[in-house]
């Protein structure tokens, strides 16, 4: 990258001279010119974010805010130009490694499994085709699955500590937005109900995919951190992302958490343990403390509501939401069973009768993320991309015993391991393998986890040529 950044100066200068050139013809002759400073503009800001990996990745995780509150379930230009952009980079990227810095792309055997799984998705395109399906929806569906692309450009910025600090904020930040945008619409809903299964209903499940990982993050630095003027400093974020989680109303990312935590204490250390339970109950009590001050009179209706979604955990393998998942899952292995090799391709979709809307329906979304999977590409799909999950999660798992990690890197590691953890449970009931939320936590904490074991590799491999 220092080759590209040598070279932007004078790619930029020409580029101005032409933009500066070309503007005014355009705005001189034709009819509609003034637009074209504008798109000049907007390129040299893609020219100047392109140039630095901390920038650009920092756009597209922040840009991520974009697909959540465009709230349009059709293709938007906003969403267009997104998609362009977050992409445009994946290819730039690309370009760099094999033609300017020469460097090999695929450097360890979990790369080569998450290739091998996007390679098999995209050869689906036949197969989706034969079954009565279209191009398009192919093209949709694969274009969600290739955000994980971004795991490969995000494993090279998190190599540097520094690198991965910054990335690591600007997701908690994009994280921080959605969350105080759901506290807000909650809040305001509060203040019109007028019965408690109203607290219910309103839950606020945008973005419930962030919180739980957003919560195991922030606790995660909490307990690692030295300075206690950090240790306080996080304390609200932690107390604001588990509210927001709370509100979802969402038993699965409860539970999601639940396990995150639980495996971030078995990770942790005596002093950490401490300092995770400490958390937990501090957490806790302020949790409820700022749910009284910040819902006011509603707040102990809210409570109630909440206590109420965690005892029906018990009868939720007999409400009628649950069985319609399972009629969906049943409907999912009858398909799986007609093809289980190389399944019915990207983009597919299932029909099962709906208990619920009593009618039957055809959906691209399956529930249960690993049918999916196997529904999608087969089995020759699901294997790589299993493990490659697989393969990661190990890595992490002896990062987070290796005692050489600077306390931040390791603070971050153990955190991602966890996440992962429990999104292979929670995928079960919560496709996380398909939502556009959860693929971006998926390739961020694959990517932190790769990242930081390369360097650590590397540091290793240079003690080893210096002791020789």
């Amino acid at each position: 990258m220092g080759i590209l950044a040598r070279r932007v100066p004078s790619i930029g200068k020409g580029i101005g001279v032409i933009g500066a050139l070309g503007g005014i013809v355009a705005i001189s002759l034709l009819p509609h010119g003034f637009v074209f400073p504008i798109g000049f503009l907007l390129l040299m800001i893609v020219a100047w974010t392109y140039a630095r990996p901390m920038r650009a990745l920092s756009v597209v995780i922040l840009g991520d805010l974009i697909l959540l509150l465009g709230g349009s379930t059709e293709i938007t230009l906003v969403e267009v130009v997104y998609g362009v952009y977050s992409f445009g980079y994946l290819g730039f990227w690309l370009w760099q490694k094999v033609f300017v810095t020469r460097e090999p792309v695929l450097e360890h055997t979990a790369d080569t499994f998450l290739v091998a799984f996007f390679v098999v998705a995209t050869c689906t395109l036949p197969i989706t085709v034969l079954g009565g399906q279209t191009a398009l929806w192919w093209f949709r569906e694969l274009v969600t699955l290739a955000q994980l692309l971004l795991f490969f450009p995000l494993r090279d910025a998190m190599r540097d500590r520094r690198g991965m600090i910054a990335l690591v904020v600007a997701l908690l930040l994009m994280f921080t937005i959605v969350a105080v945008n759901n506290l807000m619409n909650y809040r305001a809903v509060t203040a019109a109900a007028a019965f408690l299964w109203e607290l219910t209903a309103s839950r606020q499940a945008f973005g419930d995919h962030y919180f739980f990982p957003a919560l195991v993050v922030l606790v995660s630095a909490w307990i690692h951190v030295e300075n206690r003027t950090q240790a306080w400093l996080l304390l609200p974020l932690i107390v604001m992302m588990a509210l927001a989680l709370a509100l979802t109303f969402s038993r699965g990312f409860w539970v999601s958490a639940a396990l995150a935590l639980l495996v971030l204490f078995v990770l942790a250390r005596g002093r950490e343990r401490r300092r995770l339970t400490l958390a937990t109950v501090l957490g806790g009590a302020a949790g409820l403390f700022a749910m009284g001050i910040f819902l006011g009179k509603a707040g102990s209706s809210v409570l109630t509501a909440l206590f109420n979604r965690v005892v029906s955990v018990r009868g939720a393998m007999v409400d009628l939401s649950f069985m319609n998942r399972v009629v969906e899952s049943q409907a999912a292995v009858d398909g799986i069973l007609k093809n289980p090799i190389l399944g019915h391709g990207v983009g597919s979709v299932l029909s099962r009768y709906n208990i619920l809307d009593h009618e039957t329906t055809t959906n691209l979304y399956i529930h249960n993320g690993y049918l999916y999977l196997i529904y999608k590409v087969g089995i020759v799909g699901t294997i790589p991309y299993l493990a490659f999950l697989a393969v990661v999660i190990w890595t992490g798992l002896r990062l987070s015993f290796d005692r050489s990690c600077d306390r931040t890197v390791q603070a971050f590691t153990r955190a991602f391991t966890a996440i992962l953890s429990a999104m292979l449970v929670v995928n079960v009931t919560s496709n996380v393998f398909v939502q556009k939320q959860s693929i971006l936590v998926l390739a961020f904490g694959c990517a932190c986890l790769m990242g930081t074991y390369a360097a650590q590799k590397r540091v290793q491999e240079q003690e080893g040529v210096n002791g020789q």
